[in-house]
């Protein structure tokens, strides 16, 4: 058990610096978003149950399994931003417009270069995410023969 917990605060420290960046982040979105009265976003009770709540992620595997993941990388960060942007863009021109695209408006839309931008990551997006899920189903049925 020393030996495990030893191996968890060493992670945690390795990657404090990212997870400390993030709790930023959380706290500095919701200092925006609720203005003066930020604080009660959290309430009184859940911020003191902050510190146990942060040693339960903390000692969880999910934690090391979050740092050594992908997620946090930078390109993986920058994508996610464009993705979020381009959401949020979106939806604020559907929204004041209000308008329907039919098929000959879809049809028509294929020639615009940014939708064939779109449509390509999305279109390599499906094919890597559907490589995965096959090789993920193969290591099932292995695992499941092996059995």
């Amino acid at each position: 058990d020393l030996l495990a917990m030893m191996q968890v605060m060493q992670q945690f420290i390795q990657g404090s610096s990212r997870f400390a960046d993030n709790l930023n982040g959380i706290i500095s979105t919701a200092r925006k978003a609720g203005g003066e009265n930020w604080i009660e976003l959290f309430g009184n009770k859940n911020l003191m149950e902050l510190p146990s709540r942060l040693l339960g992620v903390v000692s969880s595997s999910s934690l090391s399994r979050l740092l050594d993941s992908k997620i946090l990388s930078e390109e993986a960060l920058h994508v996610m931003d464009q993705v979020a942007g381009a959401t949020a863009e979106a939806h604020t021109k559907v929204v004041h417009r209000d308008e329907r695209v039919g098929r000959v408006g879809a049809f028509k839309a294929l020639g615009d270069p940014d939708v064939q931008r779109g449509l390509a990551l999305t279109i390599e997006l499906a094919r890597s995410l559907g490589s995965r899920l096959r090789e993920e189903s193969q290591e099932l049925r292995d695992k499941e023969q092996d059995a």
